[in-house]
């Protein structure tokens, strides 16, 4: 089992795993970028970027992008980069989603789900025997994981390591929004109906093949609507408003309370987080928009033939 979490990329990337419908993504001409500084032209300014966390091949950033990255006095990820480690990982999900001695995940999931589940993991390196000593929200999240790199997705081709190289070749500092353990403690924290809902929503999985590549089209597109729409299709029901309340939008509200105290601070920052935060009704940029501050969204960089002027 520990080989297995090693291979946890990120955890809230994981469950990026909506249902993929049609049609294919829009492209709009705009990033999933903002500005954003006070309307009064006091303190300083916050370059928000939604990102993918996981892709299949290296995405590029569009040199708006790069360019507020290199104009930037300091970089906040989601999570400061020195806490991403697999050993850290492994030690939190450890001591956060083993089952006491004596419980069994079979006593928690309904026969139906523990009959899925055999049927997921038959055959496995992992007997089942070791998946029932874990919490629900643990075996959702190493099956969704499994099913991202089975489908050739990576934590390495996504936007966090480009921003963090950046930084880094820089020298700029950085800091995390949050920390791993907060992000970890949420599912840990969810109820154990809406961990059973998330499990059986992932083992399930009806339709779900290029799911996450509708995500990242979207994403390439700036099409915000169907970005929102594929984040927020799934699960449903009302076990899973706590899902969402606690994954998404309470985060999403720490987070707009960040970014204001960073923009009140002065100096110009970047700031990157999942694109499941900025898209949707509780959005950070609406958030923002609504406390009073100016958001403005940024459009993609023309290409370099087409700013020239037709030859003779």
């Amino acid at each position: 089992m520990r080989r297995a979490l090693r291979a946890v990329p990120l955890l809230l990337a994981a469950l990026l795993v909506a249902c993929a419908t049609t049609p294919p993504p829009r492209e709009t001409g705009l990033l999933v970028f903002w500005r954003i500084t006070r309307s009064d032209g006091a303190g300083g300014s916050a370059h928000l970027l939604g990102s993918m966390h996981v892709a299949k091949r290296a995405l590029a950033l569009d040199p708006a992008i790069e360019g507020a990255l290199s104009e930037a006095d300091e970089i906040a990820l989601e999570v400061a980069p020195r806490e991403l480690s697999a050993d850290a990982l492994i030690e939190l999900m450890l001591s956060l989603g083993r089952l006491p001695a004596g419980q069994s995940l079979a006593q928690l999931v309904s026969a139906d789900t523990l009959a899925r589940l055999e049927k997921r993991v038959a055959g496995n390196d992992v007997p089942l025997s070791i998946w029932l000593q874990w919490e629900p929200w643990v075996v959702t999240l190493l099956l969704a994981n499994d099913q991202l790199a089975s489908e050739g997705f990576s934590r390495e081709s996504g936007v966090e390591p480009l921003v963090s190289a950046s930084a880094e070749s820089a020298q700029k500092p950085m800091r995390g929004l949050e920390t791993m353990r907060e992000q970890v403690e949420r599912f840990d924290s969810l109820p154990l109906e809406t961990q059973e809902l998330l499990l059986r929503d992932t083992l399930i999985g009806d339709g779900r093949e290029g799911a996450v590549d509708t995500l990242e089209a979207a994403w390439r597109g700036g099409d915000l609507e169907r970005l929102a729409r594929e984040v927020f299709a799934s699960p449903q029901g009302e076990a899973a408003v706590p899902y969402f309340e606690s994954i998404y939008f309470a985060r999403n509200r720490g987070f707009a309370d960040a970014i204001a105290k960073l923009v009140d601070s002065g100096g110009r920052w970047f700031v990157t987080v999942g694109a499941g935060h900025v898209v949707g009704e509780q959005a950070i940029p609406q958030l923002l928009e609504a406390r009073g501050y100016h958001v403005e969204r940024i459009s993609k960089t023309r290409p370099r033939a087409a700013q020239q002027e037709p030859g003779p």
